[in-house]
């Protein structure tokens, strides 16, 4: 008993270090193989590159594409429509990250449909959710706050948590982007409380990088108002994007570590930590050539804004052109007229003054339609300086008055925001969380206890399954080994008449064999005596010929000349047409397969070649064809050069094989 005991021990053990492995173990590789097999249906193999897609399109767009399009072929072939439709979806995901909004669209479109028409109601509204994601990055605000608001109130009553926290957030977005901190801050920490057992580390980074978000933009609000209020925003800023940007590190989060490395640097650089700048440039390099043209505008900006600072105009400029580059094929946010007055002002002094003022203009028009008040007072500021410093003071007053109507209205929106109140919901949104991680740790406590009495009850029923089987296998080995007697005897009368079956097959393959040869050496045979007689004939009636006119009567001679032509007669016949049938019934489509190779072979070569492929020499050819043998060789080299044959490679080996 204690031996068994002891056993069980030591299995139970096992079992439960078998099930931690499996739990950590990487399924993508598994899944990776199992696409490759011809063992999955279609709608499998679509569901698994699904997965893929999905695994890849934030880190990795181009591989998430790659998967994508392997998927589409399988679309015509019977799939769920909802495996249908989120190849569709993720497919949208990864154009996004690669910047191509257009594709993003079409694709998104195209699953919207897919959910609608198979009535999944939560991917519906999440294709929903994607497409004014992508109404926000184009700067189409308003469309897509009203799409992103059916979202936010279906996942209030029918989704899931993580569902009801992307919408929030992706809402959040949007009024940060229109400069609206207030409605911003509310939608970020409506969605951090939306997960409030704090265990999904990507919403947490999420939220935390847009709760940054806000403050950065706060920073650069107060920045010429209050700079002590400015620094600490700053300050804010940092210690939200940073935390994010190191979960998203740990998580392998390639598209949030590069958008919070971006924030960070652009912090740096606004508080004129060149050095910490660099540095972390140099990190965040990968993040440089990465899918999203945001993050590389974002970087651009910044590395254009240090190369200044370290007065290397030039190089300066050659990143900001990167960024006026990339107009046509990225959204106009508002860092990017942001960098275009930057642009504007290295070059005023480079002296390109023209250039100048159409880019700050175009910066200015911008601005003033989109109300975003910051860089319509910054932009006009500029340019009434310029016009001072041109010597047209009167212009240069007129842009200031309107400078500083916007700036008036710049201060109303401060006004507006009631920052103190928000501050309040900082800290309430601090307490909100230090409590919430009481509730985990608390829930966690209460985890443990409940896993080590399942695991005390899963130990016990074990033993006593394991002693019950143990009582049960002695009876069933006897059966077993009678069972396995019988298998062996039947697998081995199956492998005697699987040999005796192969034998057959390779007697039937040889017999085959030497009929083709057999047919072959007739088939030359053939041809060789009708040529052979071809020019027998031929003799005979070039001989023959000059006897007609010794004949003395005409009737001889008429009966005389019919002979002669009925000679010619078989002499014209071509000798060679029934070879050339004969072969193609014996070898299939070998002259149409040659003309796919080299389609320039001409009649003699093709029919050369057939007597290569019947192993035939240059004088039995030429013996057939009634060439000579150095023309047979010519043509045998036309055929290796037009066929594209090396050197060492053995043209009759080639059409043998062929």
């Amino acid at each position: 008993m204690k031996r068994l005991l002891k056993f069980g021990f030591v299995v139970l053990f096992f079992w439960m270090s078998i099930t931690c492995i499996a739990q950590k173990k990487d399924s993508i590789s598994i899944i990776k193989h199992l696409i490759n097999t011809n063992q999955l249906t279609a709608d499998q193999k679509l569901k698994f590159l699904n997965r893929l897609c999905a695994n890849d399109w934030e880190n990795n767009a181009d591989s998430s594409l790659y998967y994508g399009w392997l998927g589409l072929p399988l679309l015509k072939e019977k799939v769920m429509p909802r495996n249908a439709g989120y190849l569709f979806f993720v497919l949208g995901m990864a154009w996004e990250n690669k910047g191509n909004l257009d594709s993003t669209h079409w694709y998104l479109n195209r699953a919207l449909k897919t959910f609608d028409e198979c009535g999944d109601q939560r991917l519906y509204y999440r294709a929903i959710e994607q497409i004014s994601s992508a109404f926000r990055i184009q700067g189409r605000y308003d469309t897509a706050i009203a799409l992103m608001k059916l979202s936010v109130e279906y996942f209030r009553t029918n989704g899931k948590k993580v569902d009801l926290s992307s919408s929030l957030f992706n809402t959040g977005s949007i009024y940060l982007e229109q400069s609206r901190y207030n409605k911003a801050l509310q939608y970020y920490l409506e969605s951090a409380e939306s997960d409030p057992a704090m265990q999904d580390t990507s919403v947490l980074a999420i939220n935390s990088l847009g709760i940054g978000n806000v403050y950065l933009n706060l920073a650069g609000l107060f920045r010429n108002i209050d700079p002590e209020k400015s620094k600490q925003y700053y300050a804010n800023a940092w210690h939200s994007i940073f935390q994010a940007y190191q979960m998203f590190r740990r998580i392998r989060h390639q598209t949030g570590s590069c958008f919070a490395c971006s924030g960070l640097l652009c912090i740096l650089v606004s508080k004129e930590q060149f050095t910490r700048a660099d540095s972390l440039l140099a990190s965040g390099s990968p993040c440089l050539s990465f899918g999203d043209p945001r993050v590389r505008m974002s970087f651009l900006f910044s590395e254009a804004q240090i190369l200044y600072h370290h007065k290397q105009l030039e190089e300066a400029l050659k990143k900001l052109g990167e960024v006026a580059a990339m107009k046509g094929k990225m959204v106009i946010l508002p860092e990017f007229h942001e960098a275009m007055v930057f642009l504007g002002k290295l070059l005023r002094e480079q002296g390109q003054g023209d250039s100048a003022y159409r880019l700050l203009q175009k910066s200015i028009q911008w601005a003033c339609s989109k109300s975003n008040y910051q860089i319509a007072s910054r932009a006009l500021n500029d340019k009434a300086a310029w016009f001072f410093d041109d010597g047209r003071p009167v212009e240069a007053y007129k842009i200031h008055l309107q400078a500083s109507l916007y700036n008036d209205s710049l201060q109303g929106e401060i006004g507006k925001e009631l920052f103190d109140e928000l501050e309040m919901k900082f800290r309430n949104q601090v307490l909100q969380a230090q409590v919430a991680q009481l509730k985990a740790e608390t829930g966690l406590q209460k985890s443990r206890t409940l896993i080590v009495s399942l695991i005390a009850t899963g130990i016990l029923l074990f033993l006593i399954i394991l002693l019950i089987s143990l009582y049960f296998r002695n009876r069933q080995n006897h059966q077993k080994r009678l069972q396995a007697e019988q298998e062996k005897q039947l697998k081995e009368s199956a492998l005697e008449k699987i040999i005796l079956e192969k034998k057959i097959q390779e007697e039937d393959l040889e017999r085959l064999k030497l009929e083709i040869d057999v047919r072959e050496q007739d088939l030359v045979y053939q041809t060789l005596l009708r040529t052979d007689l071809a020019k027998v004939n031929t003799s005979v009636q070039e001989k023959l010929l000059p006897f007609w006119l010794k004949l003395s009567r005409k009737k001889d001679q008429e009966e005389f000349m019919q002979t002669i032509q009925e000679i010619a007669r078989e002499t014209a016949a071509e000798p060679l047409a029934d070879f050339e049938v004969m072969f193609s019934q014996m070898h299939g489509k070998f002259f149409e397969k040659l003309l796919d190779i080299s389609p320039t072979l001409t009649k003699s070569e093709l029919m050369v070649a057939a007597m290569i492929r019947l192993n035939l020499s240059s004088k039995d050819i030429a013996r057939l064809i009634s060439l000579s043998p150095s023309t047979i060789e010519t043509t045998r080299h036309h055929i290796r050069q037009k066929l594209s044959l090396e050197q060492k490679e053995s043209l009759t080996t080639f059409l043998i094989r062929f």
